[in-house]
């Protein structure tokens, strides 16, 4: 068990034997968790870092553009389960077996999956997911029974299958109600995949949203500085109301 998910990148990624020229691959759309073991690696070994690009939004076929990278010297590959910039659901699965075919192991970054949408990691065929405790449920620092409690809570009182219809139903309740705000214009490929929905606000400062949201209306979401958006995400305890009100709060924002 790890603090969070940038320790479990870290032991993975520091966890081989790196020799000047190897190669590892990940993608343009990486939470910087996964890449900064990656960069320091690269910095104190030598080694090559390889960007798939998926698109602006993450929509195209991750296991191509992975593919299309791989050489001998590949030593790793690292990828997210679910993009942190726009939501969007990658197939590790894929990966994780032509991995297997290739000998090359696969790391999985779980930060915005985990507890979100349903995750078999047998079925994967990935070989490392690493997650942390505190996304999509709660996290009790003082002890491991803590969180122990919050995982039985989930399971036995909310029900995972709920809890899962439930993220996937308010996420396409949200999509198709901001899709329709005028000058907003939606980064996250389709509904219903995540809980993360991300979008630009023509005429606003993302980060000028984002206080005023707070400030004014009790509203908390938060802007990707990387690609100048906001991201909403939908956990089980929200409520359409929310999101309606939310889409009120954003129709009625002057502009800057």
């Amino acid at each position: 068990m790890t603090d969070n998910t940038g320790e479990g990148m870290n032991i993975i990624s520091y966890g081989i034997n790196w020799r000047e020229g190897d190669e590892v691959i990940t993608t343009n759309h990486e939470h910087i968790s996964a890449l900064a073991p990656l960069y320091q690696i690269r910095d104190r070994f030598g080694i090559t870092i390889r960007f798939a690009d998926i698109g602006p939004v993450a929509e195209r076929p991750v296991l191509k553009a992975i593919a299309d990278l791989v050489t001998p010297r590949t030593r790793l590959i690292v990828l997210s389960h679910v993009a942190w910039t726009t939501g969007a659901l990658l197939n590790v699965s894929e990966v994780g077996y032509m991995g297997r075919e290739f000998g090359i192991p696969v790391l999985v970054d779980g930060a915005q999956s985990a507890g979100a949408i349903p995750i078999d990691i047998k079925a994967l065929g990935v070989d490392f997911y690493a997650i942390p405790m505190q996304k999509w449920g709660g996290r009790q620092t003082a002890a491991v029974a803590g969180q122990a409690a919050v995982l039985k809570w989930l399971e036995e009182t909310v029900g995972y299958e709920w809890l899962f219809a439930r993220i996937s139903a308010l996420h396409g309740y949200a999509y198709n109600a901001l899709k329709n705000v005028p000058g907003l214009t939606m980064l996250t490929p389709e509904p219903r995949v995540s809980g993360l929905i991300s979008f630009t606000y023509e005429g606003h400062k993302a980060e000028d949203v984002v206080s005023h949201l707070r400030d004014i209306h009790n509203i908390h979401i938060r802007n990707i500085p990387s690609f100048n958006c906001l991201r909403v995400s939908t956990g089980f305890y929200n409520t359409e109301e929310e999101i309606d009100t939310l889409v009120q709060a954003l129709e009625g924002m002057p502009q800057t």
